[in-house]
């Protein structure tokens, strides 16, 4: 619940309130060393703060994982390392759909990918325009129902828009 309330306040604000966050888990004696997926979300909350270190050993299990590596070696300038990850992929949701097509632009396929890239990014990006305009107000409401122990409420998944080179969550 605590690591759902910090992904939240990630998407609303910022990393920095997204690690406040997590520190009740410190007070409760659990290392945040402890969690695969704690120790992923603190890279993405510290904008790609031991990315090297973390992120190579959850790519088989932490489907995110993959994506920020990608969007870490983009905002490192290091396509190649970045298109090696993303070459095999077959897009599923509108993250990867972006992420390959800006991929294969930053990778120089052009000629007869440029249709296809294209294609990649018109379909993520109608997808995320069409769930921007309600994640926010989803992870507001279900910051305000955690304070309530859920009770009368539904758990919200957040997705995450990856246009500006921003980290993933994983929820």
């Amino acid at each position: 619940m605590i690591n759902l309330k910090a992904c939240n306040h990630f998407r609303l604000y910022n990393g920095k309130a997204a690690e406040t966050e997590l520190k009740a888990l410190v007070t409760q004696d659990v290392s945040l060393d402890d969690s695969d997926l704690i120790r992923h979300n603190l890279v993405v909350f510290r904008a790609g703060e031991n990315a090297l270190q973390v992120l190579p050993q959850l790519l088989d299990y932490i489907p995110e994982a993959k994506l920020n590596l990608v969007i870490y070696y983009l905002k490192n300038n290091e396509t190649m390392e970045a298109y090696e990850i993303i070459k095999d992929l077959e897009p599923s949701i509108p993250q990867e759909y972006i992420l390959k097509g800006v991929v294969n632009a930053r990778y120089g396929h052009m000629g007869s990918h440029v249709v296809w890239m294209l294609d990649m990014l018109r379909i993520g990006t109608n997808f995320v325009l069409r769930v921007v305009a309600w994640v926010k107000p989803l992870a507001a409401a279900s910051t305000s129902s955690e304070r309530n122990s859920f009770s009368n409420s539904f758990v919200v998944c957040v997705w995450c828009v990856c246009v500006g080179g921003s980290h993933c969550c994983v929820f």
